[in-house]
């Protein structure tokens, strides 16, 4: 719906159900009141309503639809009541006003991003009731607080949350600086775990890690591995590679000049590149039979990518970099781009 211009809302006593969308990008809309009779409340409904300041969810409410209240970046404090007993995937994320939030007991499962990029959230305690936590469900957030006897969770000193059961990093505080050593015993890193910890010079891998998600290691400056890890390596500059998948997972953000993929490599992660601004060349070996085309758009510097011949090298006008099949056809361009830049310097405009 066309709404850029409502700014309140009474929802009637006659609705009990708030559809998916139904105020997506009602980018004006500040209040709205909700009425006892709604029992869900849809995927997306309130998404990117960035002018809306609270919201008070009735307790006949049992049902947050996924990206519910995402992008509400105006959005201070919400009240979730005791009917809810999950918090689903995004439904709070990028609500970066909000600084108070209760999760009630009735509460058993919070999906991943739930409450990602909550940046002015000073903390947020997790109940006893809770036995699931998704990727990157509290990144951004300052600080996470649980029981002492959490029966599924446990925290070390610096405030970092991990899932005893599952032996899974689930958060890290974003105000960590320097190294990083995770613990000894964690097995798995979740999705976007280190997203918002930039003060964070690098991380330091043990043994016992042997699953990484996609995306944990954005934002983080650089990773060391012992030399004898059983399922990761490390390349000559830095690259972090599984060997079990033969995925590349991780490339430095400040590598520069022309990368090359080494060899033993048959995927690369989507996230492999993320903030690699000064890299200028890519090279994919033979073995890669395909990839995600738009893994290198965090490559600001990227003048081409060198891929196999059975890769289609079609440079398609909606992906920003540029595939060739040889250093001599990247050359080729290099060449032209200087000579049409000389050529543009050289034109005199004359006065009349």
């Amino acid at each position: 719906m066309n709404c850029t211009s409502l700014t309140s809302i009474t929802i009637p006593d006659s609705v009990t159900s708030i559809g998916s969308g139904t105020f997506a990008s009602c980018t004006s809309l500040t209040s709205i009141t909700i009425p006892d009779s709604v029992t869900s409340i849809g995927s997306g409904a309130f998404y990117g309503c960035e002018s809306l300041t609270n919201v008070t969810i009735p307790n006949s409410v049992t049902s947050i639809g996924y990206d519910a209240f995402e992008g509400c970046k105006s959005l201070t404090s919400i009240t979730i009541p005791n009917s809810v007993t999950s918090i689903v995937e995004s439904a709070f994320e990028g609500c970066k006003a909000l600084t108070s939030i209760t999760i009630p007991d009735s509460v058993t499962g919070i999906g991943p991003s739930a409450f990602s990029g909550c940046e002015s959230l000073s903390s947020i305690t997790i109940p006893d009731s809770v036995t699931s936590i998704g990727g990157a469900a509290f990144a951004g957030v300052k600080s996470v607080k649980i029981s002492p006897d959490h029966p599924v969770f446990s925290m070390n000193g610096t405030g970092v949350l991990i899932n005893k059961k599952e032996k899974e990093l689930l958060y890290v505080p974003p105000h960590l600086s320097g190294t990083y050593n995770i613990p000894d015993g964690v097995v798995k890193l979740s999705s976007e775990v280190f997203k918002y910890n930039t003060k964070l010079s690098n991380i330091t891998i043990p043994n016992s890690v042997s699953h990484i998600d996609s995306k944990a290691l954005c934002g983080i400056k650089s990773v060391k591995t012992s030399p004898d890890h059983p399922v990761f390596t490390m390349d000559k500059y830095g690259a972090l590679i599984d060997n079990s998948k033969k995925s590349l997972l991780y490339v430095p953000p400040d590598t520069s000049g022309h990368y090359t993929v080494p060899s033993n490599v048959l995927s690369i992660d989507d996230a492999a590149f993320f903030n690699c601004n000064s890299i200028t060349r890519i090279t994919i070996p033979d073995n890669i039979p395909d990839f995600n085309r738009r893994i290198f758009e965090d490559c600001k510097s990227l003048i081409g990518v060198i891929v196999p011949r059975h890769i289609n090298a079609e440079n398609n006008p909606w992906n920003k970099t540029k595939f060739f099949y040889s250093e001599e056809d990247i050359e080729k361009v290099v060449r032209w781009k200087k000579h049409k830049h000389k050529n543009c310097n050289s034109v005199k405009i004359q006065k009349q």
